[in-house]
């Protein structure tokens, strides 16, 4: 009875790991209980990004879209925030976010105070110059810092002949 059974069996059903105890590779990626939550820092990131980048497409192509409007807004707020937490490296996560946010709302409130100023305020605007602002302070971030090394200094005030 058996081999009857086993003799029913395709060839490759007979040679299946799991057949003879082996786990599945099923089984083995969801018993890996680190890798969902690592795994969705990045991916989050990247949505963020792909929603940021059709915000600003949209604002500035002037397309007519139930989501132009929440996705510019997106854009207008996360920018200037992913921006300044490139200046940010060395502090935790709590406090990045919190100072990368409020530096948001500054940067946002200083563009539409200047827009304001030079009576231009259109949501292509506001998109154009936060964009420009952010990509200023990020290309900031990444400008090599001077090193103070005092063994390199020349003086100029030395005393000794």
């Amino acid at each position: 009875m058996l081999l009857d059974a086993l003799l029913a069996l395709r060839h490759i059903e007979i040679r299946h790991p799991a057949r003879w105890g082996a786990k599945s590779p099923m089984r083995i990626i969801s018993s890996e209980t680190g890798s969902v939550r690592t795994d969705v820092l990045p991916v989050a990131a990247g949505a963020a990004v792909a929603v940021a980048g059709v915000g600003a497409a949209l604002a500035l192509s002037d397309f007519d879209s139930a989501l132009r409007a929440p996705f510019a807004l997106f854009h207008l707020f996360a920018t200037p925030a992913a921006a300044l937490s490139a200046w940010l490296a060395g502090m935790d996560r709590t406090g990045r976010l919190v100072v990368s946010v409020s530096g948001s709302l500054a940067v946002n409130l200083l563009a539409a105070q200047a827009l304001t100023a030079l009576d231009s305020r259109s949501a292509r605007n506001s998109v154009l110059i936060i964009s420009v602002a952010a990509l200023i302070i990020f290309l900031s971030s990444r400008i090599p810092k001077a090193r103070k090394d005092p063994s390199n200094r020349k003086s100029q005030f030395r005393t000794r002949a």
